[in-house]
């Protein structure tokens, strides 16, 4: 079954991610510490970042050898792709 496709009773989201994936964007972030992932931020801007670790509201990144602090309210979006995403949630993080 194609995308958007449903299931025939007018549903389009066939699973449950919720099971999977973490339900928020914070806990998303919170599982890519160590990861390179392109944030978008509320302003429509968008930065490829490594996420270093996360402090309460404060997400601490690498961009281009500096270290950058960004408010997590913020933060509106998050692409990765699915290799990163499935290894960050399988597998508990390992920084190099």
């Amino acid at each position: 079954m194609a995308c958007g496709e449903g299931n025939g009773n007018g549903n389009a989201n066939m699973g449950n991610c919720s099971r999977f994936f973490p339900d928020n964007i914070e806990e998303l972030l919170r599982k890519l510490v160590c990861e390179c992932v392109v944030l978008t931020y509320r302003n429509g801007n968008k930065e490829r970042v490594k996420i270093e670790c996360i402090s309460g509201d404060l997400l601490v990144a690498k961009e281009e050898g500096n270290l950058k602090f960004i408010d997590m309210g913020c933060i509106c979006g998050v692409t990765a792709s699915r290799e990163t995403v499935l290894d960050a949630i399988i597998s508990p993080f390992d920084c190099d």
